[in-house]
């Protein structure tokens, strides 16, 4: 029985409908569209925005129509007010960023709907929407140092749900692109073997190590027609990040940030479009990281919103919360607009009615719940627009009028309202129906707070229990960990995910553990003194996380201490590791998936050890491998063979752990990245239940 429970929970989205909905906006926000129901009964419904009146347009048209097929789906696209411009389709190219030189991602649309562009063959490549013929724009892009172009970019919100955006490298006028020149001359290459291939293949690419030299990128103006390029005269591009953040509204230049390499100081630049010549609107400084890395570099996520005025709002923690600000545009600081114990998250919307749309945990009595507010540009009292607790997620109008709020908590399913932007609920789109999911089997999960290893500070977290919990029995229990300073781990989101990996954390329950998951101290989404717990050192982390776990032994008998399994992916499989250092006596088995051991392999562990000529120190004690003859307990490493972040310090791990004569388990997946999928997911999967099965489970106290 709990096997069948388990896997309706490994792929929770076959067994709950609804809820949340994917829509289209028409008329300018008037009203929208949106699909309901499941494959074989579905529905398109039309709802007037500003009522909330909705008309059932009947079921969409299946590809797999004849006769009057291509008639229906041309009536329906009538109804629904789509135009040419909606169904060109772009192509994808592959980008190399950093750490990564694989992304499939879209090219771009011009303003004026006239071109596509990429990259190809390391060039800025032009396709026609008129007759789909391309042209080089450049032709001077070699491996060494390529042109590189922005694009769609992928983050997880609070509640690790995903969202996307992009900046669009296009000026307004559509006559010219603000690209990048990359040069990789002198980074690192890393090799990379195909196994899989009749003749083994060895390829490499460019990686950034810590302390070691970066990629140059160069922001340069190419103009369309003559192809005159103006490189921006930046002070220098080494040792920095830099991303465009907008074009100016009347095209005559671009406003791009910089980030020193450790993250302690930012600018932002208006670069001239004619000249190149910059002049500096802002400069943030900090004794600690100013920005999340992770935001930055791989989501392009920077905390700003472009004025009409050509001012901007800016999220900053400089008051000790992450906060927002206004500046005019020659830098000028307007007002903060926010203020107290609670942070931003994001700018979501510039409202008709001038006030600015954010996310935010402005409920100090639940830090983690997420909610729309607003406050004027103008600057006044902030407004909380949605009540229920838990994650709220906002999609506004083109308008700007109304918007859909996707909400829930981790024991309240998935509703989908739609609100007009003073917060008055218009009516429900959808709820999401767990029926089938009750049958199945159902306990909902539990929020709980715990002290931090200071006995002072609340961490939050969540319990998953199994699905025919019984109080008088013995659990052992999973703690699902990562910990580090780049994101929150915890759903508090009631979380459907495709991802078997992501539904792991309640499926595990329900094979008859306790599974829990929290947010200790150096972990983002509250206070800066918080988050900067981690600035030199990962052991506070370590400490708070394996703290929590024993006030929940002490606090609920059903917990059987003497059975306590970790588990973590990336970051949280190092500390997945660390715990079986540094607590031996809290947890007895670990599983460390793709985890990162080796502070020096990569640049990323910078902004949060500092860089290696200031701060060797540091990188000795992260460096775990160095104590590899004293980790207890029982260890699994799972590391794909083309994970550049994780295969060669997973080996030198494993080579120090064999020295040290310690037992453990490596398993290696041919030609996997950082994450799983397919085959290579449903294995890890079933070698995971296996795992805390023997030694969690059935542990006994003879080690």
């Amino acid at each position: 029985m709990s096997e069948t429970v388990f896997r309706a929970y490994l792929n929770r989205h076959t067994v709950v409908f609804g809820g949340s909905v994917t829509v289209d906006w028409i008329e300018g926000g008037k009203a929208l569209w949106f699909e309901e129901g499941p494959l074989e009964n579905r529905v398109v419904w039309r709802v007037e925005t500003a009522t909330g009146e909705t008309t059932k347009l009947g079921a969409p048209p299946s590809a797999a129509q004849t006769g009057n097929g291509a008639d229906a789906l041309q009536n329906l696209q009538q109804m629904l007010g789509w135009g040419a411009a909606d169904r060109m389709t772009p192509k994808t190219w592959t980008r190399a960023d950093y750490l990564i030189d694989h992304l499939a991602v879209p090219e771009q649309l011009s303003p004026d709907a006239e071109w596509f562009v990429g990259i190809t063959d390391n060039n800025i490549v032009l396709r026609s929407t008129r007759d789909g013929l391309a042209r080089s724009l450049t032709s001077d892009g070699t491996v060494h140092c390529r042109w590189d172009l922005e694009t769609l970019r992928w983050r997880a919100l609070p509640g690790l749900r995903v969202t996307y955006k992009t900046v669009s490298p296009w000026s307004p006028d559509s006559l010219a692109l603000l690209a990048y020149r990359r040069d990789v001359t002198g980074v690192f290459r890393i090799p990379r073997m195909n196994w899989l291939q009749p003749f083994e293949q060895l390829t490499d690419s460019p990686y950034q190590k810590a302390g070691a030299q970066l990629d140059r990128i160069a922001p340069v103006f190419v103009e369309l027609r003559s192809g005159r390029q103006v490189t921006v005269r930046l002070e220098t591009t080494e040792d920095r990040y830099i991303q465009l953040l907008a074009w100016l509204p009347d095209g005559a230049g671009a406003l791009i940030i910089v980030y020193h390499r450790d993250f302690k100081d930012i600018q932002i630049v208006e670069a001239n479009r004619e000249t190149g010549a910059v002049r500096t609107l802002l400069s943030e400084h900090s004794g600690s990281f100013v920005k999340i890395q992770h935001e930055a570099m791989f989501s392009g996520e920077h905390g700003f919103r472009q004025l009409p005025d050509n001012g901007f709002l800016w999220l900053s923690t400089r008051d000790g919360w992450n906060h927002l600000y206004r500046y005019d545009s020659n830098g000028r600081l307007v007002a903060q607009l926010t203020s107290g114990e609670w942070s931003v998250y994001d700018i979501e919307q510039l409202g008709p009615d001038h006030h600015v749309y954010f996310t935010g945990a402005i409920d100090i009595t639940r830090p983690y719940d997420v909610h729309v507010c607003r406050v004027p540009l103008e600057g006044g009292a902030v407004e909380q627009l949605t009540r229920e607790k838990g994650i709220h997620g906002p999609t506004f109008s083109p308008d700007g009028l109304a918007f859909l709020d996707t909400h829930s908590m981790v024991d309240r399913p998935v509703r989908t309202d739609l609100v007009r932007a003073d917060g008055t609920r218009i009516r429900v789109l959808s709820e999401m129906d767990i029926t089938a999911l009750k049958e199945v089997g159902y306990t909902p999960p539990e929020e709980f707070t715990v002290k931090a290893a200071d006995r002072t500070t609340d961490l939050w977290g969540v319990m998953y229990k199994p699905f025919d919990f019984d109080p008088g029995r013995s659990y052992p229990l999973i703690q699902c960990a990562y910990a580090g300073p780049q994101g929150i781990e915890t759903r508090r989101f009631f979380a459907v995910d495709q991802s078997r990996a992501r539904n792991l954390h309640w499926a595990l329950a329900q094979l008859g553990y306790i599974v829990v998951c929290l947010d200790s101290r150096g972990t983002p989404g509250r206070s800066k003194s918080f988050h900067d717990v981690v600035e030199g050192s990962w052991e506070p982390a370590l400490t708070d996380q394996a703290f929590a776990i024993r006030q929940l032994c002490e606090r609920h008998a059903w917990i059987d201490v003497s059975r306590v399994g970790i588990i973590g992916h990336s970051w949280g499989g190092y500390f997945a590791t660390y715990a079986l250092l540094q607590a031996p006596d809290t947890y007895h088995a670990a599983a460390a998936c793709s985890p990162g051991y080796d502070p020096w392999h990569l640049m990323i562990n910078e902004p949060y050890l500092g860089l290696p000529l200031r701060n060797r120190q540091a990188y000795d004690r992260a460096d775990i491998a160095r104590s590899a003859k004293d980790l207890r307990g029982r260890l699994l490493i799972v590391a794909g063979t083309s994970d550049d972040a994780v295969m060669g310090p997973a080996m030198r791990m494993v080579r120090a752990l064999i020295d040290a004569g310690i037992d453990h388990e490596c398993v290696l997946v041919p030609n996997a990245f950082h994450h799983f999928s397919g085959a290579d997911e449903e294995y890890l999967v079933r070698k995971l239940v296996a795992w805390f099965d023997r030694h969690v489970k059935k542990r006994t106290l003879t080690r």
